[in-house]
């Protein structure tokens, strides 16, 4: 079914010439032809959007000049993953649910998206629920903005120190934000997961599952640093490529850096899946405190004494995230731990409201 909904639409709009009507339909597609309509073949001609995976799935069909001429490299792919989508939600759907009925309701749901406004009323915005939402987010934003400003100001610390280092960096800063999308997505988990149970009152298994998602993050980081420490060249040359007089300082320099992030990786994983947890109990103003203390109390301040006055250099910059990841690891995980604490007053508190 969604398969044929969307051969009708990509023919439906492919024979009106609308396949570009979108603005934004031509700035991708022209992302993607990049890859090839160029001298400097490589996946460098993406440049830096913030999301590329439209752009790679889009390039083997930007490839054919008539495809890339007429939009159908882009209707394609989306085409797929829209099929790939529906597919998903029925399965999920029928396995969290054991109803083939609700699956086939949610797909059709999402089927006949462009029509989701007959599920929305529209009203105006509630004081107390928009108090509410920023009470919740403007901390967790917080706890973002000051891990992300640690890591700009290591980049603008590294650029002191030259073309070299600061290539360094980046690489090694590149290969450590690509396998921190796992534990993100751990600690996204655990704050549904603990959510969910709290707002069941079972406060146990809130406790958990917060537990849980904080040792299956640093496990997997674990894994990561042994990954890194065991072939460290293999993933530096897949920047560099082989090794050349030009880039061997380079090289050498990024392999140490990222012998530095196999320890502070376990270090990350543990504090945001920590963090995600302590959200799912509505518990972000400490730990917002607690992530500046550590980014910048300990983190920024020896990464500046280690690279500066100790002459280590982007290492000692390093080393300095590793201690400010290290400690806020530390105190959002005793965070948790106390405030997931079951008192023997709350199954009685959760029976009585339940009536039983």
């Amino acid at each position: 079914m969604a398969g044929a909904i969307c051969i009708l639409a990509v023919w439906f709009f492919a024979a009106h010439g609308w396949l570009y009507y979108y603005g934004d339909a031509e700035a991708h597609l022209n992302i993607a032809r990049r890859l090839f309509d160029t001298p400097a073949f490589g996946w460098e001609q993406l440049g830096s959007p913030w999301l590329p995976l439209p752009h790679v799935l889009i390039a083997p069909f930007a490839a054919s000049d008539s495809l890339w001429r007429n939009g159908l490299a882009g209707s394609i792919p989306t085409a797929a993953c829209f099929v790939t989508a529906a597919l998903f939600l029925f399965a999920a759907v029928r396995e969290s649910l054991g109803s083939s009925a609700a699956a086939w309701t949610a797909m059709l749901v999402l089927l006949h998206g462009p029509r989701y406004r007959h599920f929305v009323r529209l009203t105006r915005p509630h004081a107390g629920t928009l108090r509410t939402l920023l009470a919740l987010g403007l901390p967790s934003g917080g706890s973002v903005a000051v891990e992300g400003g640690l890591f700009a100001a290591t980049g603008i610390l590294a650029s002191r120190l030259g073309p070299q280092v600061l290539a360094a960096h980046l690489i090694a800063l590149s290969v450590i934000t690509v396998v921190f999308m796992i534990p993100l997505s751990i600690s996204q988990a655990a704050n549904v997961r603990v959510a969910t149970a709290c707002g069941g009152g079972r406060r146990d298994i809130a406790r958990r599952a917060g537990l849980c998602a904080i040792a299956l993050a640093a496990c997997f980081m674990a894994c990561v640093a042994l990954t890194l420490r065991i072939a460290p060249h293999a993933i530096i040359r897949l920047y560099l490529g082989p090794t050349t007089p030009a880039t061997a300082a380079t090289e050498a320099l990024a392999v140490t850096l990222l012998g530095v992030a196999g320890v502070f990786q376990i270090f990350d994983g543990t504090q945001v899946a920590a963090s995600g947890a302590l959200r799912g109990l509505q518990d972000v103003r400490v730990p917002m405190v607690l992530a500046a203390f550590g980014y910048w109390g300990v983190g920024f301040t020896a990464g500046w004494l280690l690279a500066f006055p100790a002459h280590l250099g982007a290492v000692g910059l390093w080393w300095g995230l590793c201690a400010g990841l290290a400690a806020v690891a530390l105190c959002l995980s005793l965070r948790f731990a106390h405030r997931s604490r079951v008192t023997r007053r709350e199954p009685a508190r959760d029976t009585a409201r339940a009536g039983v």
